[in-house]
């Protein structure tokens, strides 16, 4: 399971919220994608 500070689970929760993703399905394989995507669109090639 991926950890998530407040202000990251806040704009995940708003970013799903904007594409009407329920929090509850599948949450931690969408948080893992998210921040695989958010950290590889950063240029940080560091994963957990």
């Amino acid at each position: 399971m991926v950890y998530l500070d407040k202000d990251t689970k806040r704009k995940y929760k708003a970013q799903c919220a904007l594409e009407g993703v329920d929090m509850s399905a599948n949450a931690a394989l969408l948080i893992e994608n998210w921040l695989k995507e958010r950290d590889r669109t950063n240029g940080n090639s560091k994963t957990k």
